[in-house]
């Protein structure tokens, strides 16, 4: 009783603190629960474009896994997901998976003093409208283990592509809409319209970008933040994952090639792996009309803006 009517008071509170823009649903929950676990599932309703409401809204599926304690701090716990893209509460190709009995056992430290808040963001998972492409699915299951850039499944890729943003865009969802910016507004929003005051950020792989976002254009809002995985704003990752690689197979090469390093790389390698003068070369597009190869040989890291 004490927690329903705890739920009832942040309701009240929330309805007088959430913008007049931002609905809050209370709907059948999603989330798989026991008899001593306690959840409260919702549609969070937001516009897709602030700065436009004749543009439509958007529904987030939010989900608040309640404190274990009689007294919860009045602070709970958001957590941000990665990416950008993965599903929060259940991945539903190639297979379904559930995730309930992952969050209940993940969140149980933080429950011990706090409410813990999950969502999908926008465009994700089960909030709507979804910006999920069936249309890359078969295209998925055909895929080979390791594929060449210069791959011809990749120009159909391309294609497959395409077709997924023709039509959404034929449906008329803005896609210039869902970006970092707006889905830490809806951060802020999903938590006014609980009724919580302040929260406490807890972002993995994207979802720090996100967090420090939510920091950025929130700040009063965040009691706290876990960044776990740090991938700031300031990192392109187009351009910025592929040197990463290469480095890493430089500094493999160069330990390996160490008095020290050799005979244990070997060992472990087994020969398929060692190769220090062969020239790991990775092109990526630096913009649309030039390209950037990046090649590593064993030697320091050479960057090059010519094809090979």
């Amino acid at each position: 009783m004490k927690r329903l009517s705890l739920s009832l008071v942040l309701l009240a509170l929330a309805a007088t603190t959430a913008r007049s823009d931002v609905e809050l649903r209370e709907t059948e929950c999603w989330v798989r629960a026991n008899m001593v676990q306690n959840v409260d599932c919702y549609h969070v309703i937001v516009p897709l474009d602030r700065a436009n409401p004749s543009a439509g809204s958007a529904q987030l599926a939010v989900a608040v896994l309640r404190s274990s304690s009689r007294n919860p701090e009045p602070d709970p716990v958001i957590y941000m997901e990665g990416g950008p893209g993965a599903p929060t509460f259940a991945s539903d190709y190639p297979d379904y998976e559930d995730y309930s009995d992952f969050w209940w056992e993940r969140t149980s430290s933080f429950r011990r003093s706090r409410d813990f808040i999950l969502f999908d963001q926008r465009g994700i998972g089960l909030s709507r409208p979804s910006l999920d492409c069936p249309e890359l699915h078969d295209l998925d299951r055909s895929l080979p283990e390791i594929l060449h850039y210069d791959h011809p499944l990749i120009e159909r890729e391309t294609s497959e592509l395409a077709a997924c943003y023709n039509r959404l865009r034929a449906e008329g969802v803005p896609l210039e809409q869902f970006d970092t910016r707006n889905s830490a507004d809806d951060v802020a929003d999903i938590v006014r319209a609980l009724g919580y005051e302040q929260v406490n950020l807890y972002g993995v792989s994207y979802g720090t970008r996100l967090g420090l976002e939510v920091m950025r254009r929130h700040p009063d809002l965040v009691r706290s933040a876990v960044l776990d995985g740090v991938y700031p704003p300031t990192i392109d990752a187009e351009l910025d994952f592929p040197r990463a690689v290469a480095g890493a197979f430089a500094n493999l090469f160069e330990d390996c090639a160490s008095d020290a390093g050799l005979p244990a790389c070997r060992a472990r390698c087994r020969g398929y792996l060692w190769a220090p003068d062969l020239p790991i070369s990775m092109p990526i597009r630096a913009s649309s009309s030039s390209m950037t190869s990046i090649t590593s040989t064993g030697a320091p890291l050479c960057v090059s803006t010519e094809m090979p």
